[in-house]
């Protein structure tokens, strides 16, 4: 059974997600509609912006975590949101130029489908925390 305090730190990481996925579409809609850029090009330069409102609200609200070792934490962060993020936007091309999906809803999809393996990723590796410990 899952405990009150995990299933709000699922909750909160579901909000954080969000926010964070809206922002991708969003940017990478304005990039790519009103400046003209590529899809990728657009999701890549939004990903990279959004990689650190990410981890400031997963590392303050998200898992609670605050202390010195913000420097390691941001670094593991951004190599695991990285490596993610290229993994999403490869998935994003195939959906769009082989499935024929519109880019915002392949931004969602993968989004969505990416964020249980990344709540753990950053739950155990990036902020330190064990999967049985609750905050």
């Amino acid at each position: 059974m899952i405990s009150r305090e995990r299933f709000n730190e699922l909750a909160r990481f579901a909000v954080t997600g969000a926010v964070c996925a809206s922002l991708n579409v969003l940017i990478s809609i304005l990039l790519t509609e009103y400046l003209g850029l590529h899809y990728l090009v657009s999701l890549t330069i939004c990903s990279c912006a959004v990689i650190v409102t990410g981890f400031f609200l997963n590392r303050s609200w998200t898992f609670r975590k605050s202390g010195p070792e913000i420097v390691a934490e941001f670094g593991r962060y951004s190599l695991a949101t990285s490596v993610n993020m290229v993994v999403g936007i490869c998935a994003c091309a195939l959906l769009v130029e082989e499935l024929h999906l519109p880019y915002a809803y392949a931004i969602a999809i993968v989004a969505i489908a990416f964020a249980p393996m990344t709540y753990v990723v950053h739950r155990v590796w990036t902020f330190g925390l064990s999967w049985i410990q609750s905050r």
